[in-house]
């Protein structure tokens, strides 16, 4: 998933701090909509939800940084750098990866920044 990385920094930052709000709000809104194929699922199900939450939690308060005009806020290539290593490197997270790039790039359609 190396392409997230390379370029969802580059979008983002292209974009005035409210755009970046809506497009990452949207991102993680995709993401809770990818989640939901670990329900009922017994033995990696808990694990991948966790996971989901450590990003979701990450997501949130980007977001909510952007939002309030907080400075302190991780570049943007560090967060999504953090995503990845959130979503971890064994099966459960090389499936996580591929729905984190799913979800962003789901959200950049419907950003209309696709």
């Amino acid at each position: 998933m190396t392409a997230i990385n390379d370029k969802a920094p580059t979008i983002v930052d292209g974009l005035e701090q409210r755009r970046q709000a809506a497009l990452l709000a949207q991102f993680a809104h995709n993401l809770t909509v990818s989640a939901r194929e670990v329900y009922g699922t017994q033995l990696e199900g808990p694990e991948q939800l966790r996971r989901y939450n450590e990003i979701q939690h990450l997501l949130s308060a980007h977001i909510h940084a952007l939002l309030t005009g907080d400075e302190h806020r991780y570049p943007s290539g560090v967060l999504f750098d953090a995503l990845v290593e959130k979503a971890g490197k064994d099966a459960t997270g090389l499936r996580l990866r591929e729905l984190v790039e799913w979800a962003f790039s789901l959200a950049l359609t419907q950003e209309h920044l696709g």
